[in-house]
């Protein structure tokens, strides 16, 4: 039997590198939305602040992210 979810080997797919600023990527969902695939990233600042970004893909492999924050995480 195949398996339903599958490790993609060229990970990571979202780097800080894809993002100014960042320090850190946490790719935190990834869903199938129509005909694409969206992306809710939780971003770490290289000041150590966090934020939500969102990312879109045609493949869900190469994502285009967003510029700008969704959503600033405070605490």
């Amino acid at each position: 039997m195949d398996d339903i979810v599958k490790r993609y080997e060229g990970n990571p797919i979202i780097t800080p590198a894809m993002i100014p600023g960042a320090n850190a990527v946490f790719n935190s969902a990834v869903v199938r939305f129509e005909d694409r695939y969206a992306a809710i990233l939780r971003v770490e600042s290289k000041q150590g602040f966090q934020t939500m970004r969102m990312a879109w893909s045609d493949d869900g492999i190469h994502f285009d992210v967003l510029p700008g924050p969704i959503l600033r995480l405070t605490g």
